[in-house]
């Protein structure tokens, strides 16, 4: 609203004026002149400073003598990959009056505040003084913004194929009398309005498609491909067909109205939903390996198994050919290698198997061998050696095995010094020679093995350990993790569900996982404590407790093993590990553990600010229904993932406010944190700021004096 003088300094003014005559060359008629116009310009800005006063003081209300102010908009279509512009079709609200009144008040100064904001976020765009455009996130937004076209929300859903954008709206204007245009009441929407949100994967048109969701995993039996690809869910129909394959295909199979699908290699259809179709493909590591559509790379214990995945949409139009929209994606799959025995009809049978490929702390590339041989019971075998593109030098060989006429040989290669990205790739000759008792001469055996190896970076020169990751904490009021957003302010009888997770990789074609399709992650160490004063984490990550700076501390979890000290059991009552809800795909749950626990042993009485430290390390994998997290020795070349989270634990309640609109603090600003005496609490209010100007006005009226006493 913008600042009216009113009709007080208004009719004052007139009459001063009235009194005076034009300024002349008279010194006194100019003098009581100009006096009249500086007395007129304190009236004015007297009553304007009055007015805003009367706008920004007003304690939010639901109710003003029968006046309301409700949602009556609050709706948005989203596309995943398109920010959305909002009007006043998605959002607005709306005065509502006593059924015995009409009209009389107008609301103004309309302002949204948006909360719960799931899968995005709302962006403000603003000009600079250059005439450039930027935006920023918001949470909350004027609208006066929304009429101007300046606020979108921007999709983020990444890879859950389950998450559906969603959030929560309520509004604050000023109730003003249309006739003095004065403001009476602040007034706060009767509700928190949960938006009906529509949301699709596909963008408008039938011109390209949404990138299907794949996720590939095994354990220590079978591989697991899973292909999500999405319907068209509010454009339809036409419909869209899926054809899903390990190999590439020209077929073009669709329907007007009905979803047919294309399936190959084994992939099924294993679940639907309103938006999307899962189809998975389950394979023995041996069957799998076994598909010439296969690529197999040796990496130490594990194979690391390529192949590319090709998901095709179809879209027929009423008169028009079948149109095919085509994905390709190569997936790895990092599975535990099969000591397989490649045997032939010759005597002797003998088979060759990579049972290791690492890159040793003294960064030489490491080859072990298994040699199997059936038929040379009798020999004396000697004279070993390794030869093809890279040289190799044999550490030792020993006889491993001997069972009845077969013979388990195991070698170990070394090359020399590698470096970054050295590619040892190519196919090595394994030969040997044997003297058989009895026989003039000896004999030379070979057997080829092909090798696909790259050194990779960080490995070369300086030798590499276990596999760096970095993990968050997040703490909840429950373990539905899939919906509910996290919370840093824990009340002292409340359960706290704390949720740890892997940090993707964002690259430039998507985001990736840190781990192998092997490994999952798991608790190893679990430190808590609180300090002193609300004071910072301290410098040892609460491992150890100091006096000087705590006034709590306790480990909770001892190498995978939950602490058996009473605190921790008793009143903790510490779970580990906990259900995890609202995420269902395993490929997901691999990067995510969670426990819960009580804070009875951190209640004194007093808030207090209180820090976790995790270490995560990595532990083989299974099938969904197989899971576990048992303790597991940790080993030499694991890497530990540390990260810590801040809590502020409340044992006082605060006092309230008057409204029911549920504010954490009267006194908080829009743009700071709350204050509670000198402590600055770690959630953020979305209570409206309060300016008070009645030192301005004091000091427009001393210096307005000061000026009149100088002309007089």
């Amino acid at each position: 609203m913008k600042n009216q003088s009113g009709p007080v300094a208004t009719i004052v003014g007139l009459i001063l004026l009235s009194t005076s005559s034009s300024p002349s060359h008279n010194y006194k008629s100019i003098n009581y002149y100009y006096k009249s116009l500086i007395i007129y310009l304190i009236f004015t800005i007297f009553q304007s400073l009055i007015t805003v006063h009367a706008q920004q003081t007003f304690p939010p209300t639901l109710n003003y003598q029968g006046y309301q102010l409700l949602l009556s908009k609050n709706q948005l279509l989203i596309r995943a990959t398109t920010s959305t512009l909002l009007t006043s079709n998605n959002l607005g609200a709306s005065l509502s009056s006593p059924s015995e009144i009409q009209g009389g008040f107008v609301i103004q100064n309309t302002v949204f505040y948006v909360q719960n904001v799931i899968g995005g976020s709302f962006e403000l765009v603003t000009t600079t003084t250059s005439g450039t455009n930027s935006s920023s996130v918001v949470t909350s937004f004027s609208s006066e913004a929304i009429q101007q076209g300046r606020v979108y929300f921007v999709p983020n859903v990444g890879l859950d194929i389950n998450l559906k954008p969603s959030y929560s709206v309520w509004a604050q204007g000023l109730l003003v009398n249309s006739s003095t245009l004065l403001s009476v009441a602040l007034l706060n929407s009767t509700t928190i309005s949960s938006a009906q949100v529509t949301f699709t994967r596909w963008n408008t048109g039938l011109i390209g498609a949404p990138k299907p969701v794949v996720f590939n995993r095994s354990n220590s039996t079978h591989v697991i491909i899973e292909v999500n690809m999405f319907k068209r869910n509010i454009d339809g129909p036409p419909a869209s067909s899926f054809m899903v394959g390990l190999a590439n295909s020209a077929t073009c199979t669709s329907d007007y109205n009905t979803v047919l699908n294309s399936l190959s290699d084994g992939f099924v259809k294993s679940a639907e939903t309103e938006t999307y179709q899962t189809f998975v493909l389950i394979q023995t590591i041996a069957a799998h390996l076994a598909n010439p559509n296969v690529v197999k790379i040796s990496k130490g214990i594990y194979i690391d198994v390529r192949v590319s995945v090709f998901m095709t949409y179809m879209i027929t139009n009423p008169g028009s050919s079948c149109q095919r929209i085509q994905y390709t994606e190569d997936l790895i799959t990092q599975a535990n290698l099969i000591a397989q025995q490649n045997g032939n009809s010759n005597t002797p049978q003998m088979s060759l198997t990579p049972t290791r490929l690492i890159v040793s702390d003294s960064s030489q590339l490491l080859l072990s061998l298994l040699l199997t041989v059936t038929g040379l019971n009798t020999a004396n075998l000697f004279n070993w050696q390794l030869t093809g593109p890279k040289a190799f030098t044999l550490n030792y060989p020993i006889l491993a095995d001997v069972q009845g006429d077969t013979k388990y040989w195991q070698f170990s290669f070394a090359s020399n010094s590698v470096s970054d990205g050295e590619d040892f790739s190519g196919t090595y000759t394994f030969k040997f020679e044997a003297q058989v008792s009895g026989e003039a001469t000896s004999k030379f055996y070979q057997l080829s093995i092909t090798l696909q190896y790259s050194i990779p970076d960080g490995e070369g020169v300086s030798g590499g350990g276990g596999l760096p990751f970095d993990t968050e904490i997040n703490t909840y009021y429950d373990n539905n993790f899939g919906t509910n957003q996290p919370q840093t302010q824990i009340k002292k009888t409340q359960q706290a569900f704390i949720k740890v997770s892997t940090v993707l990789i964002s690259t430039s074609l998507g985001t990736v996982s840190p781990i192998p399709s092997s490994k999952q992650i798991a608790p190893y160490n679990i430190f808590i404590c609180c300090t002193k004063n609300f004071q910072a984490m301290p410098s040892n990550q609460c491992r150890q407790y100091d006096a000087t700076v705590m006034t709590y501390q306790k480990q909770l979890m001892i190498n995978g093993t939950i602490s058996s000290d009473s605190d921790v059991v008793s009143k903790f009552k510490l779970k580990s590990p906990e259900t995890i809800k609202g995420i269902t795909d395993w490929g997901t749950l691999r990067h995510i553990y969670a426990f819960s626990m009580y804070m009875t042993a951190l209640v004194t009485g007093v808030d207090k600010r209180c820090y976790l430290a995790i270490d995560t390390y990595l532990v083989n994998a299974d099938l969904p229904v197989l899971r576990g997290l048992q303790a597991n020795t940790l080993s030499a070349a694991s890497n530990i993932s540390t990260s810590t989270r801040a809590f502020d634990l409340i044992e006082v309640i605060a006092a309230t406010s008057s409204s029911k609109k549920p504010q954490k603090s009267v006194h908080a600003s829009a743009s700071k944190k709350n204050g509670f005496g000198s402590v600055d609490y770690i959630c953020d209010s979305s209570a409206p700021s309060t300016m008070r100007y009645n030192y301005h006005i004091v000091v427009v009226i001393i210096f307005t004096l000061i000026l009149v006493n100088v002309i007089t």
